[in-house]
């Protein structure tokens, strides 16, 4: 309990250092009721003040309009082949998720790391046709696109042994919902939770029967180890009560990161082995030179040097945290400096939505909120994730969106005027 009340100690200053950061970006903000204008001195509007809502038009305007915005579903689309037929191959290969085994892993890790990216680029789909199907709610065709993508990226997390797909796919469609909506929406916000402690026991059955089996090569497999995994773990539960009280218990331990931190502090010293061979002057060409290139590069492999360290073994990865590994590298100034840049970072990515909302802005925000909100990999790893999130999300979006966003054809943004005015 000693570590961790100091773990508790060390994130309640580094959340502080986190939100001093936020302030020092953040706008100055002027109390007004709710929809009035702001204006300045000489009478003028203060744009950055002005409240707005985001208003879906039920229909484009002109055959114009009508094909920049089916070139969006077009190009998204393009994209989710390329990705299918990367997962397809990685499912062959065994090298898909946990469906992979850990000798086919490291044995091809140069050109997986690749293939990883561009799989993971599936997030991006689903992230565009959410947007077109919540900002045109009335479009059938959006509305097939979406549901047939979000329901395959669905599957291929399942198949694959990974919780992180499905729970992030959930999540962003909160995400983006709630953003072209204005308003939030709890259901979407609560169905991540949800399903993460409903599906909890079935997971951990299907990855063991796939570490039994080796990995799996196709659909088929999956599909048996399935329902064995499934078969397998209802035995073991006690009717719907025991699944759901295993489910709800290995959840919260799951997201209990406050014990991870007490790890790291139980280490003492030897923590500073969880330092690999990577350095902060690697961080700008570090994610985007491939290992095939770099030879030497250093594998972040964070989390399954600090397992070793605990006595789990060197086939799992235990969760670091970004505040943990900061202490454990650079102790409390460490943390401090961490924390506060995150702050500086997170507040200048949130402040990218404020004004109209656009599509591209959403985008963007949307494909790098898990990035920015991972809170479990070393601090290094962190950085480099949001780097590279950054750099390749915006080219993608370039690549949907083209150089100037369509917005103004798909919705309109309404001031909301009052007689009275605030000054500032």
């Amino acid at each position: 309990y000693n570590f961790l009340v100091r773990a508790l100690v060390l994130v309640a200053l580094g959340m502080l250092a986190f939100w001093l950061g936020v302030i020092c970006l953040r706008r100055r903000k002027i109390l007004c009721p709710a929809g009035t204008p702001v204006h300045d001195s000489a009478g003028r509007p203060v744009a950055s003040g002005v409240p707005f809502e985001f208003v879906p038009s039920a229909a484009p305007a002109g055959a114009g309009a009508i094909a920049a915005q089916d070139s969006v579903l077009a190009i998204a689309m393009v994209l989710y082949g390329v990705v299918i037929a990367t997962r397809i191959y990685l499912l062959h290969a065994r090298l898909l998720d946990y469906a992979g085994s850990w000798k086919a892993y490291y044995a091809n890790l140069a050109s997986l790391q690749v293939l990883d990216v561009i799989s993971k680029l599936g997030l991006c789909t689903l992230i565009v046709l959410a947007i077109e199907r919540y900002q045109h709610p009335a479009d059938a065709k959006r509305r097939i696109l979406f549901l047939s993508v979000f329901v395959s990226e669905c599957a291929w997390g399942v198949m694959g042994g990974n919780k992180r797909p499905l729970i992030q796919d959930l999540f962003m469609v909160a995400l983006v919902s709630s953003a072209v909506h204005q308003r939030t929406r709890k259901v979407w916000l609560l169905a991540p939770f949800l399903f993460l402690f409903l599906f909890y026991p079935r997971s951990i059955g299907y990855r063991t029967a796939l570490r039994h089996n080796g990995g799996i090569a196709n659909v088929a497999d999956a599909s048996q180890l399935g329902q064995e995994a499934l078969s397998e773990t209802t035995q073991k539960q006690v009717g719907v009560s025991g699944w759901i009280e295993s489910g709800w218990s290995n959840a919260v331990n799951r997201l209990d990161l406050l014990q991870s931190v007490g790890s790291v502090l139980s280490l003492g010293p030897s923590a500073k082995v969880l330092q690999g061979r990577e350095r902060w002057w690697m961080l700008p060409f570090f994610p985007f030179v491939p290992r095939f290139v770099w030879s030497t590069k250093p594998i972040l492999d964070a989390g399954a040097r600090f397992s070793v360290l605990l006595g789990y073994g060197d086939r799992t990865s235990t969760a670091v945290t970004y505040p943990g590994d900061l202490y454990a590298v650079y102790g409390w100034a460490g943390v401090l400096g961490g924390m506060f840049l995150l702050g500086l970072v997170c507040q200048s990515l949130t402040a990218s939505l404020t004004g109209p909302l656009d599509k591209r802005r959403l985008f963007l925000y949307a494909s790098i909120f898990l990035s920015a909100t991972n809170m479990e990999v070393d601090a290094f790893s962190f950085w480099t994730s949001l780097f590279r999130s950054l750099v390749i999300f915006a080219a993608v979006g370039l690549l949907i969106y083209g150089p100037r966003l369509h917005s103004g054809k798909s919705g309109i943004v309404r001031r909301k005027p009052l007689p009275q005015r605030c000054e500032s």
